[in-house]
């Protein structure tokens, strides 16, 4: 009971298209995730799939294939003409790992776009619990969401598997990646990380807070004991893969303080780090942003 009480603050997006959410004002209900599914659908060419993951959680996710430039028509014509098999010609994947309160319906068009600009398909997803998606989360629970997505990329045949994750979107992919590289190395192998101004861990955060001492500490002690106290700091480090990592000094969310920046800042190269000087949270990355990123991970 504890644990799901703590989940709300955690991952507030479970309350997306519900009538408790909605009567609390602090999400959209279910019409308006429903609309702007339809928005999507509407505009970007699409597949609604279901996901499994190992514990038997049924998530709900879209896949947006890019549509066929001149560039790539031209490129299946010379495979043809030098009997290339399709499968050698890379193919890439960007994984949208959402933040803390947001469901992949209400994801910007245009950000999609752009990404499918660079060459990739998308592919969104929502954490268990979230709209259509199945399940109860867990910290555990979410790691194995994260897990289950880069598989299912990787089963359906993606040279490169680039995963970017905002907020606890970064955090979660950190953590499941760091469990892939024990469990899956080949999957692992083909993965890139964007971590985009996560924290290092919740008690971090918590502890940026304006709040008293005591209220503070006994917070930070209620979250431990549940296990939603997600900590990335050791898993950032154990990745060996190609990653880079956005961070935004003047983030009000997280701040300085409480972001992963700081805790690993001394330890990693700095040519993977990228600071957004003049972001929030929430600002979305600009195509500027994207190409550095995908650079650094070339």
């Amino acid at each position: 009971m504890i644990s799901r009480l703590v989940s709300l603050a955690i991952l507030p997006a479970q309350l997306i298209g519900t009538s408790f959410g909605k009567s609390l004002t602090l999400s959209y209900s279910k019409d308006e995730v429903d609309n702007a599914k339809n928005y999507l659908k509407s505009k970007l060419p699409n597949a609604e799939i279901t996901i499994p993951t190992k514990d038997g959680v049924k998530l709900n996710a879209m896949l947006f294939k890019k549509a066929k430039n001149k560039a790539s028509k031209i490129s299946n014509f010379f495979s043809k003409i030098f009997k290339i098999d399709p499968k050698e010609l890379k193919s890439k994947i960007w994984i949208n790992f959402n933040g803390n309160a947001i469901c992949y319906e209400f994801l910007n068009i245009n950000q999609i776009r752009k990404i499918q600009s660079l060459g990739f398909d998308v592919l969104a997803f929502n954490y268990r619990s979230v709209a259509k998606s199945e399940g109860k989360p867990t910290q555990k629970g979410l790691i194995e969401d994260g897990k289950a997505i880069i598989r299912y990329a990787h089963k359906l045949g993606y040279d490169d598997i680039y995963v970017h994750g905002h907020s606890l979107g970064g955090a979660i992919a950190i953590k499941a990646l760091a469990q892939l590289k024990e469990e899956d190395r080949e999957v692992y192998n083909k993965v890139k990380l964007i971590a985009d101004r996560t924290f290092s861990s919740i008690k971090a955060v918590l502890k940026t807070f304006n709040l008293f001492l005591i209220i503070k500490w006994l917070v930070i002690k209620i979250v431990s004991f549940a296990n939603w106290n997600i900590k990335v700091r050791k898993d950032w480090e154990s990745i060996d893969i190609k990653k880079c990592l956005f961070y935004a000094p003047k983030d009000l969310n997280i701040t300085q303080d409480s972001s992963l920046y700081k805790k690993i800042c001394k330890t990693t190269d700095k040519d993977v780090i990228v600071p957004l000087r003049s972001y929030g949270h929430n600002d979305q990355l600009t195509i500027g942003d994207l190409k550095k990123a995908i650079s650094i991970l070339a």
